[in-house]
């Protein structure tokens, strides 16, 4: 099949051989007819050599499509595989933060599981050979000395067998055990398998599975020993693959202080009746207690079972994290793996379940034991789909969770207390940072857990604004529990519209829509000819408010109205895919009194429904990302696309620098990127040799904005493309060079 990539070069090659026939044909004579016959034919046979080498060549490079297990247990170690495209030849593994060692063990020669029953057969009747061998030691199994004993006996026999018929019946020669264990991804297990080892083989290339067929996405894979230091940091990690030369796209490699355990299939009921019946024995996961967290992957037709042990007046989160693993999928509809977390009690009663938190598409949920006793999670789709690279974790105990908190930031270089509501919070206060250098506004996050990195964080807000506080909380308490509880408030069913609030411009409002149809008003004093901004942060501070806000003019018409900032054009930076938030820039023709409305479109209410509104005058910036978020130099040189993201109307020129200390490295065009441009490719030159291969180059964009110096890092980004068609950039900690 032709790729994409070589369709043009297939086109311009096609064009090329008709030209050649029809100079032919129309020089064509009675003579001419051996000589003609002979242009067509080796053009043709040029074409089709072309066709099939370009056919051939991969259409993206080094990729990560998928890890498992995508975390680990700080103090252990682990195998985990890696799945992607173009993986051959791996020099290096590594997980950014310190603390983690990696060391690949196994290259395998199939790209992928089902390459295995498709295009090589042979191996898999020498693994059910393998499996009818190890039914015969099954008696044994409780003895190590007599399995070992039969184990060798049993390979001698299958030796002396092949050094006596080396070929099969179709002529091909038949491998040695150490040449059979290097194909697949997971047989190196079977040069002394347990039974989980048998198990896994056997359900990942001979179980039915609706789905055989070899993706192109994960046509190799690697198993690398990771062994997470006692001291790592827990928390979400990037992971890299140095390949062929060139560093792969970014995965994401989780690291926590709970008990991981990995999936057994078949863990779903009812058990598969299927040849490995035979054996009259499965291996399934224990009971387990509290905390833990579980690996798996849903596949094709997959339901996934675990089965813990839970104390009756516990508050359980169970926090299942899919899409921060593998955000997007570029040739699937919905565009992401979509879990359902269920929670059924011992008699396979349903007591709860959940697809989403807020607007997060990873499940969460709070669990209440009504007894002690065995209780049963359900993973799967939404839409019953499967897929090698639908991997999730799901972290399950008394962990740490905040619904909500207030108040959303506070002065840059001052102290400010926030005030926490949640679930198992071991202090209700916690003291963010606000020192340092701020231009503008700034979000900041609090990593609240320190027990595992799967819980979500606290983001808040470091403003150089004035600050207005709708809702205070009560300073003497410590407390935001004695805050006004919203499901006692009343809820009338028409709309409930607050007298307008008299605010100066510049302000930062901290609000909060405490019943379904509140909505909040502010006057604003302006004169003809202002600009004014009204931005909203509220899903992006993790409240679960949808804002639509609405300006009216001094003769109470609308003036303008805003739902969500962003449309599918984008920007969509990050992994969101709905942008709640609402944003308007509005140049005013008229002096008086304007009022500004903010409500929640979705008509939802409480303590965690809470907003941002900043109400000033344009603050001009920018954001500038670079793509791909690794280069390759070929000849001492790359090529990278850079974007520019203007807000509240920058249009000037913008400049890329590098740091002193990378003097081997000279960017094109002196780095300039021109007024009201949003795109620009440039060359990246290297003078004199890499310090290390790989290596990190950090670029640095400023410009001249209000007669100050304004500079942003320059974001490393991968282009995702998710539904076939929506593309985003998703940022990543460091931009890595290799040659």
């Amino acid at each position: 099949m032709i790729r994409a990539r070589t369709l043009p070069v297939f086109f311009a090659l096609f064009r090329l051989v008709f030209r050649i026939s029809l100079q032919s044909l129309s020089s064509l004579d009675s003579k001419a007819e051996v000589r003609l016959d002979k242009k067509i034919f080796f053009a043709f046979i040029l074409l089709g050599s072309l066709i099939l080498i370009l056919s051939d060549l991969p259409l993206y490079g080094q990729t990560i499509a998928y890890v498992y297990p995508a975390g680990g247990q700080r103090g252990t170690s682990l195998e985990v595989l890696i799945a992607g495209s173009q993986l051959g030849n791996a020099k290096q593994v590594w997980v950014s933060g310190g603390d983690v060692k990696t060391e690949i063990i196994v290259q395998p020669r199939w790209g992928n599981f089902w390459e295995a029953g498709i295009q090589n057969g042979r191996f898999m009747n020498i693994f059910r050979d393998m499996l009818k061998e190890e039914e015969k030691l099954l008696p044994y199994r409780n003895d190590p000395k007599k399995m070992a004993a039969g184990r060798r006996a049993l390979r001698m026999e299958r030796e002396v067998k092949r050094s006596k018929e080396p070929f099969d019946k179709r002529g091909v020669e038949i491998p040695s055990d150490e040449e059979f264990f290097s194909y697949g991804a997971y047989f190196h297990r079977l040069r002394n398998p347990t039974l989980e080892d048998l198990q896994l083989v056997y359900y990942e290339y001979l179980a039915f599975n609706f789905d055989r067929r070899a993706s192109t996405a994960y046509n190799s894979t690697l198993i690398v020993k990771f062994t997470i230091g006692a001291n790592a940091k827990p928390g979400k990690r990037e992971l890299y693959v140095l390949a062929g030369g060139k560093v792969s796209r970014a995965a994401w490699f989780w690291i926590s202080d709970a008990k991981e355990v990995n999936e057994i299939e078949p863990n779903h009921s009812p058990i598969w009746k299927d040849w490995w019946n035979r054996f009259k024995e499965y291996v399934f996961l224990p009971v387990q207690k509290l905390p833990v967290v579980f690996n798996g992957q849903i596949k094709p037709g997959d339901i996934d079972r675990f089965h813990i042990r839970a104390r009756q007046g516990q508050r359980i989160i169970m926090d299942l994290q899919a899409r921060s693993l593998e955000p997007y999928i570029a040739n699937a509809v919905p565009g992401w793996f979509t879990p359902v977390l269920t929670v059924y009690d011992a008699l396979n009663n349903e007591l709860c379940s959940a697809d989403s938190w807020k607007f997060d598409q990873n499940p969460l949920l709070v669990f209440q034991p009504p007894y002690t006793g065995e209780y049963i999670l359900e993973v799967r789709d939404s839409i019953f789909r499967g897929r090698n690279d639908f991997v999730y974790r799901l972290a399950v105990g008394a962990f740490p969770l905040v619904y909500a908190h207030y108040p959303l930031g506070g002065p840059v270089n001052d102290s400010l207390s926030i005030y926490l509501k949640g679930e198992n919070l071991p202090e209700p206060i916690v003291y963010p940072d606000f020192t340092g250098k701020v231009a503008y506004e700034e979000v900041r996050t609090i990593d609240l857990v320190k027990k595992t990195g799967l819980i979500r964080p606290i983001k808040y807000v470091v403003e150089t604004l004035p600050i207005y506080q709708a809702v205070a909380p009560k300073r003497d308490s410590r407390l935001w529990d004695l805050l006004l509880d919203p499901d006692s408030a009343p809820k009338p069913s028409h709309p409930q519209i607050n007298k307008p609030i008299p605010l100066p411009v510049p302000m930062v409002v901290y609000g909060r829509i405490n019943s379904p149809n509140e909505v909040d008003q502010y006057e604003l004093d302006c004169k003809r000819d202002d600009w004014l901004v009204l931005d909203v942060k509220a899903q992006e501070l993790g409240s679960t408010m949808d804002s639509v806000l609405e300006l009216y003019a001094p003769d109470g018409n609308l003036l303008l109205m805003n739902d969500d900032r962003a449309d599918s054009k984008g920007p969509n930076i990050g992994q969101e895919t709905h942008h709640s938030d609402s944003f308007l820039m509005v140049h005013l023709q008229k002096t008086g009194k304007y009022i500004v409305r903010i409500y929640n479109r979705s008509r939802h209410s409480g303590i965690d429904c809470y907003y941002r509104l900043r109400v000033s005058r344009p603050q001009p910036d920018f954001d500038v990302c670079i793509l791909p978020s690794s280069l390759r130099f070929r000849n001492k040189s790359a090529q990278i696309q850079v974007r520019v993201f203007r807000k509240e109307g920058y249009r000037g020129p913008i400049r890329l620098t590098l740091p002193k200390d990378s003097a081997n490295f000279v960017i094109s065009g002196d780095g300039k990127i021109g007024p009201d441009e949003n795109s620009k490719n440039f060359v990246i030159k290297m003078n004199g040799k890499m310090e290390s291969n790989p290596m990190i180059l950090q670029i640095t964009a400023s410009a001249e904005i209000n007669g100050k110096t304004v500079e942003h890092p320059v974001l490393p980004v991968n282009d995702w493309e998710q539904a076939f068609i929506y593309h985003h950039l998703v940022p990543v900690e460091h931009l890595y060079i290799s040659q």
